[in-house]
């Protein structure tokens, strides 16, 4: 098999021509599925690219192995000299444009990111962040065994305004702290006032 750009691989077309071909349907063809997502939003492919697939390769260079796909560096840009990499899956889950950023102490990384630094899981950390948590307290407090628990045994959201854990990082309820203070407070009264009149 005899092929224009010259990089067949065992009679196949070569999976760099294949991801060329990919990037320009994506961007240049209505019919695409994809091009919503891409040509639909002002995503191009450079000119010079366009026209020869050799130019591209050299300047993006063979793919270095399995699991590597074109990636733009910056999603708001289209496929040009300087914005385009191989990266595995995982690189490109952090580079999407749809990603949350959050900064705390002056770092900033995805959520995907933050998970892996603080061993806390994404989900975790999303829901903390949908329930209102700040930034800081949803980095920091340490995860409890049972996740999916909203709601003390009494019924009390665990709120961010409504835990604190105790020294085995246990999540605790505040208000039933409070209530159980309270109930001392009353009986401790309760009592004296027995004292006196008796």
């Amino acid at each position: 098999m005899t092929t224009i750009h010259g990089y067949a691989r065992l009679g196949r077309v070569s999976t760099e021509f294949i991801s060329w071909s990919q990037m320009i349907q994506r961007c240049c063809n209505p019919n695409n599925r994809a091009y919503q997502d891409y040509g639909g939003r002002g995503i191009f492919v450079c000119v010079e690219w366009l026209k020869s697939f050799s130019s591209f390769l050299l300047h993006i260079g063979m793919r270095p192995g399995p699991g590597y796909t074109v990636d733009r560096i910056d999603n708001d840009r289209g496929y040009e000299p300087g914005n385009v990499r191989w990266a595995t899956w995982k690189e490109q889950q952090r580079n999407r444009r749809g990603n949350r950023l959050l900064t705390f102490r002056g770092e900033t990384h995805c959520i995907i990111e933050w998970a892996e630094i603080t061993g806390l899981r994404k989900s975790t950390i999303r829901e903390r962040l949908h329930r209102g948590w700040s930034i800081d307290l949803t980095l920091t407090v340490p995860a409890v065994h049972n996740r999916a628990k909203t709601h003390c045994a009494h019924g009390h959201a665990f709120t961010p305004e409504n835990i604190y854990s105790n020294k085995h990082h246990k999540r605790l309820c505040k208000t039933c702290r409070d209530e159980r203070k309270l109930q001392f407070v009353a009986a401790r009264v309760a009592d004296s006032d027995l004292e006196v009149t008796a």
